[in-house]
């Protein structure tokens, strides 16, 4: 639960294909998410004045490496 006029802060790949983390042996995670979908979640769980945007970018082998802000 937040507090009133409380922060909550996402940090987490745009969504991939997976080959952000191809090179860890036995990943088992998640490919990221897009940004509409995490702001559809937080609109119906009541959070207010939801802002997302992309706030890094990298390139690393050819693999590009893209991670979302949600305020």
């Amino acid at each position: 639960m937040l507090n009133k006029d409380g922060l909550l802060i996402i940090i987490d790949l745009d969504k991939e294909d997976g080959n952000f983390h191809m090179d860890t042996k036995d990943f088992s995670g998640h490919n990221g998410f897009e940004h509409k979908y995490i702001e559809n979640i937080l609109k119906h769980v009541g959070l207010l004045n939801i802002k997302s945007e992309t706030f890094f970018y990298s390139e690393k082998n050819t693999i590009i490496k893209i991670y979302i802000l949600l305020l």
